[in-house]
């Protein structure tokens, strides 16, 4: 069953940078996920009991948001390729993916990044040993920033800056209310975020 969603932000949401009282101030129900440094891949697939895909919303060439632009360094207008996935665990999207990937980074070894597929992008990052991960926003998202959150509702995302042979790309993970609203998840989850 092919799950539509609107592969758009409207608004951007108010990515704030990292640091010890945005986490003081975060909900439990949402620290478990955002503040895990391991693959959210391997996790969902461990929550949903190997019911996960993935679902290609868009990933095409373009110009990056403001904020994008500016965690990457890039120059004001540059493009890069964007990809934007839903990841459905038991049926229903649990997460929305938004990936900023460099032209400079998707050379050499790092081409594979281009040709994923519905094959997810953190099983690739996570099995390099070059690979490097820190959160650096975290932001409050809300249905006008993201437009398949029904109105009125919010949730969660975080946005990570990881290396790969030297070359950054950027990824944000909102975890949708299908995913929040469940019942915990036992799950090991190593709370040290890696910055």
């Amino acid at each position: 069953m092919t799950i539509l969603l609107s592969p758009r932000i409207p608004l951007e949401p108010r990515w704030k940078p990292y640091h010890k009282s945005i986490v003081l101030n975060l909900p439990e129900f949402a620290k478990g996920w955002l503040l895990d440094p391991g693959s959210l891949t391997c996790r969902l697939m461990a929550a949903s009991g190997g019911d996960f895909r993935v679902q290609v919303l868009r990933q095409s060439f373009g110009k990056p948001k403001l904020s994008e632009t500016r965690r990457l360094g890039l120059r004001l207008g540059e493009w890069a390729m964007i990809r934007e996935v839903a990841l459905i665990c038991k049926g229903e999207p649990w997460v929305y993916a938004r990936s900023i990937i460099p032209r400079t980074t998707i050379v050499g070894d790092t081409q594979r990044l281009k040709g994923l597929g519905s094959r997810p992008l953190g099983a690739a990052l996570f099995k390099d040993p070059s690979m490097h991960r820190r959160v650096v926003d975290i932001a409050k998202v809300h249905a006008r920033n993201l437009s398949y959150l029904p109105e009125g509702e919010s949730s969660w995302g975080r946005r990570s800056l990881f290396t790969v042979k030297g070359q950054e790309l950027l990824v944000a993970e909102i975890f949708l209310p299908s995913l929040l609203r469940r019942k915990p998840i036992q799950h090991a989850v190593n709370r040290r975020l890696i910055c």
